[in-house]
């Protein structure tokens, strides 16, 4: 393997040339390009107040029910950057001031001065930054490095270890790459645990997900409402309050399949789903406090799920900042030359980077690394399981435990609590106990799925099959219906009679 140019001069130009090839490639990886988007005025829709939405595309960089501050997308106006990203639609449409939001295909987005973007005359604009897929990138990093390396010690005693090594490591990835993507090989389908989601299957769940409407504080709805809350206000017949998070939201299931939805054509009264992907007790609890205690309708149902426990967010007199207890799971990520911003847009686009990815958080994540407690925070654990397990823990769930006690004092409507257990695998049995002791404790109203979960799955995972879909492990549909069931049991000992 010598690689050989007689001409010295030749050789040094050559060799220089290529070291300033890597090092732009670098500099592109990672300064990017910025790519501007116009906006056309015809083509804007007006939502409500401020608010307007234009259609810009980029849907693999978009904020979503899972990462709502995952865009990096950037609104211009009139060649300056404006306003604040991420916004809330209803603060877009009530407050303006250049607010926006990146969500699937659309920029929601208001003017800086509050005035018309369609007919206002400036010039906006969708920024963000490209950069090389990785994928290509790095293999031809590696290479412009090696043979500069070789053209700079042509004539001397060089091993070819290394670089043999970053050629077959870098084939490697290619094949890995074309495998992924052309055969089902590494798929894992049948697998009720896997590490690894391929893409095709990610982008229908994605699909799955951005079905129904979503009101404008992210409320997901059967039927089109600007404003839950409002339609709660405007109904004159019977009223049941649902709170949650994911469960209750719907993750990874058509609307019509969540158990509020199955609920709702049980009753005679109506069912408003007040469910966050990801919201803590304290979260929610804080949302009926702030929003819905002194609202009129008749029966409040809270829906527990195994992760509720953690402490974050703001209710009475409990306030527990984000970074109190963190869910980290991205401390093993491969983030070769990857700015963080832009990181995972960059690993949806390659599969080899997704899949290697997911293989190495999984062996690392499973690691027993954890530091901190609720009087010395922050909590720190890595990975999900960790995490998860850390919120039964004394310190932590009593907080839990407290806050649901306090509860009492602030409800304003008669409420009761649904267990949802979805899998009972692993030290989940464990924590429904836990939950269920706490329950009966407190002589908390509440019905609970456990029963029947370990009826249908036993303590094993479950088959895939009683997934939402198959790359979503929220609950399906046979799940959800033993969900509605008991919720039914449990408005009836709130005293909710069928021809109410």
């Amino acid at each position: 393997m010598k690689l050989t140019v007689s001409n010295a001069p030749l050789r040094a130009v050559a060799c220089i040339g290529l070291i300033l090839l890597a090092f732009g490639l670098i500099f592109l990886q990672l300064a990017g390009i910025e790519i501007s988007k116009k906006i056309a005025a015809a083509g804007l829709s007006h939502q409500q107040g401020h608010a307007y939405t234009a259609t810009i595309g980029l849907e693999a960089r978009a904020d979503n029910a899972k990462t709502p501050n995952r865009s990096t997308v950037a609104l211009v106006e009139n060649g300056n950057r404006i306003g604040v990203p991420h916004s809330l639609h209803s603060e877009i449409g009530n407050l303006g001031a250049g607010r926006y939001s990146h969500w699937g295909d659309s920029l929601i987005f208001s003017s800086s001065d509050g005035s018309s973007p369609a007919t206002n005359g400036r010039i906006y604009e969708a920024a963000y930054r490209w950069r090389p897929y990785p994928a290509i990138a790095l293999p031809l990093l590696v290479l412009m490095l090696y043979v500069s390396a070789r053209l700079t010690y042509a004539g001397k005693v060089f091993s070819i270890n290394i670089a043999v090594l970053a050629f077959f490591a870098a084939l490697s990835l290619a094949a890995l790459e074309i495998a992924l993507r052309k055969t089902t090989l590494f798929d894992q389908l049948s697998d009720p645990t896997p590490f690894y989601f391929p893409k095709y299957l990610v982008e229908a769940d994605r699909l799955i997900s951005k079905t129904g409407f979503i009101d404008v504080n992210g409320f997901r709805l059967n039927e089109k409402a600007d404003d839950l809350i409002e339609s709660l206000k405007a109904e004159r017949g019977c009223k049941i309050v649902v709170l949650g998070d994911s469960f209750v939201w719907g993750d990874g299931l058509y609307p019509e399949v969540r158990w509020t939805s199955k609920l709702d054509k049980m009753l005679n009264c109506r069912v408003f789903p007040f469910g966050r992907n990801g919201w803590s007790t304290v979260e929610y609890l804080g949302f009926y406090e702030q929003h819905l205690r002194r609202l009129d309708f008749d029966y409040l149902l809270i829906s527990i799920v195994e992760n509720d426990p953690h402490p974050r967010g703001r209710f009475s007199a409990y306030n527990f900042p984000p970074n109190f207890m963190p869910q980290r799971q991205n401390r093993f990520d491969l983030a070769l030359m990857l700015n963080a911003m832009d990181y995972k847009f960059v690993l949806e686009e390659s599969f080899a980077y997704r899949y290697l990815n997911s293989l190495v958080k999984a062996a690392g994540n499973s690691l027993p690394l954890e530091r901190g407690s609720a009087t010395a925070p922050p909590i720190i654990t890595h990975g999900y399981a960790g995490w998860l397990d850390r919120l039964y823990k004394d310190d932590v769930y009593s907080i839990w435990e407290s806050v649901l006690r306090d509860f009492k004092s602030v409800a304003n409507h008669k409420y009761g609590f649904l267990l949802t257990p979805h899998d009972l695998a692993g030290n989940r049995k464990i924590f429904w106990s836990q939950i269920t002791k706490t329950m009966t404790g407190n002589n908390f109203l509440y019905e609970s799925a456990y029963p029947d979960i370990i009826k249908l799955f036993g303590d094993q995972a479950r088959p895939k099959e009683s997934w939402a879909n198959p790359a979503n492990g929220h609950p399906g549909d046979a799940t959800t219906t033993i969900y509605a069931d008991k919720a039914l049991r449990l408005l009836e000992r709130l005293g909710y009679k069928q021809a109410q």
